[in-house]
């Protein structure tokens, strides 16, 4: 049943009254819709783990928030292209959660008229020392928001202007989509450049090839200082005296760099 698709015209009467209640008549006017649905689906592993199957979804998800620091320039008129441009091309730009027959499903929607919440703010005149407590502020503010899963768009953006060609971007979305965004291209977009081939995800943020390379050199260089294995004093060679002190070294790494670094 998982990603299994339906357009509206092949779902049963009771089922596209019900959506178009919340959703609005699909055959409106010269054949317009505020919102046209173009299919119905099951969700997927990642979304149903997330979400749960059942329709008694909590009613705004779990929201997950990222703060990306931007060299360039980005400015209002092509970061709302890029966004538009975005939407056409990923669902999860485009869809909405409801509740249906007692299970969750994606509806997801021809397109949107609308684009998601973008903010646009400038803080290069905040002392480097303030910066850190506004961005803090900012971004509990946009937490406190969280989405509507049945009607909203599930992400939005605050884009702070911090310096000279340099920009703090906040990206907030709920958890179940991000899998399917690929923020790095918006970005790319954004900045005039052109959008690169998805190489691998982790919790729906994407990382190219080319991006891949310097932060795998990264992790080798941090690795390779490692101290030895401990053991315990009974098995060490040589004459060295007993010693009951104990240490620990912690480094957490991502699950996907721990892969690569594996091979």
């Amino acid at each position: 049943m998982a990603d299994e698709r339906r357009t509206f015209a092949e779902l049963d009467s009771t089922t596209q009254i019900f959506l178009e209640c919340i959703y609005g008549a699909q055959k409106g006017m010269h054949g317009l819709a505020a919102k046209t649905i173009q299919y119905v689906r099951e969700l997927n592993n990642r979304e149903e783990s997330l979400l749960g199957a059942k329709a008694n979804v909590n009613t705004s998800g779990a929201v997950l928030q990222t703060l990306y620091k931007i060299k360039g320039k980005i400015l209002p008129l092509k970061f709302n292209m890029a966004v538009n441009k975005m939407m056409a091309v990923e669902e999860a730009w485009r869809l909405n959660y409801c509740p249906l027959n007692n299970r969750t499903v994606a509806v997801v929607f021809t397109e949107r008229r609308e684009l998601p919440t973008i903010v646009f703010r400038n803080l290069e005149d905040v002392p480097e020392d303030e910066l850190d407590g506004t961005l803090r502020k900012i971004m509990e503010t946009e937490m406190r928001q969280g989405f509507d899963l049945k009607h909203d768009l599930l992400i939005r953006f605050v884009i702070l202007h911090t310096g000279a060609d340099e920009y703090a971007v906040i990206v907030t979305a709920v958890q179940a989509v991000l899998n399917g965004l690929n923020i790095h291209n918006l970005f790319r977009l954004a900045q005039g450049e052109n959008i690169q081939p998805t190489a691998s995800r982790d919790n729906g943020l994407v990382m190219t090839e080319k991006r891949a390379e310097p932060v795998m050199d990264y992790w080798s260089k941090v690795l390779s200082g490692l101290p030895p294995l401990p053991k315990v004093p009974y098995m060490r060679k040589g004459g060295e005296k007993t010693d009951s002190r104990q240490n620990s070294y912690v480094v957490r790494i991502p699950l996907d760099i721990q892969s690569d670094l594996r091979k």
